[in-house]
């Protein structure tokens, strides 16, 4: 891409562009869960489930908090990642590029570099 003189704005936006770090949730999971509802007042909260066998749903989730919040239903090979100390080491070590404040169990545990 930068051959092509598209720059690195190209490269950088490529990330992300296949889904593949989401699709990786289910290395560890059996079902994923995202709640997520607009900052626009008045909009509807929605929850998407998919247990990664290339099928979704999409239904109306009233609860939800503006936001997004991803829940994994972890297998059992994989409950090493229901420790939270495991799962703030991740979010350090793999998350500073994030343009957000990372929460776990309603703690910030990540906050970027410039912020």
């Amino acid at each position: 891409m930068k051959e092509n003189n598209q720059g690195s704005d190209a490269v950088g936006n490529i990330i992300g562009q296949f889904g593949v770090g989401f699709y990786s949730a289910f290395m560890v999971a059996d079902k994923v869960e995202v709640f997520t509802k607009s900052a626009k007042p008045g909009e509807d909260g929605w929850c998407w489930t998919s247990a990664g066998d290339g099928t979704y749903t999409v239904e109306p989730a009233p609860d939800a908090e503006r936001g997004s919040r991803i829940v994994l239903h972890l297998k059992d090979s994989a409950k090493e990642y229901s420790n939270p100390k495991t799962v703030q080491d991740i979010i350090e070590k793999y998350s500073n590029f994030v343009a957000f404040p990372i929460k776990l169990n309603d703690e910030i545990v990540s906050t970027p570099l410039w912020c």
